[in-house]
């Protein structure tokens, strides 16, 4: 990551239809942050840190954009769900950054992780060694930034980023959500089935049923004890 601000003069005025998109075409879709996690920066974003639909760029390789001469590809929208910060992007059309999406495409043919960064302005942090408390090994809360462009690159400061099909965070998504429903419950992820899906569902619809029986159990000998007091 990079807090860096990049040119003024730069547009985005693109704006990307609402939803995931695949990385097959002109469009492109990548994780750039783990929320509550600390990164290699020793920073931590937390769930205010971005700005849902903020429009943004997709730069040109390893900030090349922003820290070098190279104008961006393409424009981008950021989105977050308060668990990871994602962008949703369109390349230009233009002969260059058609360029740098062929070589995207490349070398995730060729099986290369490739990281997203983003370079950002701070809007709103804390060193306060009371919050910094929560997230042992940070030095520095991201409690609010604009994010300037994202990027892709080999050595990433962010936890968990990197390009995305639309399939696959859709399932990071699903499996997510699962998550925060079953904390809810009190009821514990299946071991040894986190990336089936399916069987967490099936186990999640069977738990919530229990748990409904239970309440409706304990609904009725309440009723039962309050007829017997009158």
């Amino acid at each position: 990551m990079s807090n860096q601000p990049g040119p003024a003069s730069w547009s985005t005025d693109y704006d990307p239809a609402q939803g995931a998109f695949m990385p097959d075409d002109n469009e492109l879709v990548a994780v750039i942050a783990t929320l509550g996690v600390v990164d290699r920066d020793f920073d931590v974003s937390i769930s205010s840190t971005f700005v849902d639909g903020q429009k943004t760029l997709l730069g040109a390789w390893n900030h090349a954009t922003s820290q070098g001469d190279q104008s961006p590809v393409g424009t981008a929208v950021v989105r977050t769900n308060g668990a990871i910060a994602w962008i949703e992007a369109r390349y230009f059309e233009d002969s260059r950054s058609q360029a740098y999406r062929a070589m995207l495409k490349q070398a995730l043919e060729t099986g290369t992780d490739i990281g997203f960064s983003y370079t950002y302005i701070i809007q709103d942090s804390s060193t306060d060694s009371r919050e910094l408390a929560r997230y042992p090994g940070a030095r520095q809360i991201l409690k609010r930034v604009s994010v300037e462009e994202a990027c892709p690159c080999l050595m990433p400061a962010g936890i968990g980023t990197g390009i995305r099909s639309a399939k696959q965070l859709a399932s990071e998504l699903d499996l997510m959500a699962i998550k925060r429903n079953v904390d809810a419950l009190g009821l514990s992820m299946p071991s040894g089935e986190q990336a089936d899906l399916a069987a967490i569902r099936d186990r999640l619809v069977v738990n919530q049923g229990i748990a409904a029986i239970q309440r409706a159990d304990e609904a009725m000998r309440n009723s039962w004890r309050n007829q017997r007091n009158d």
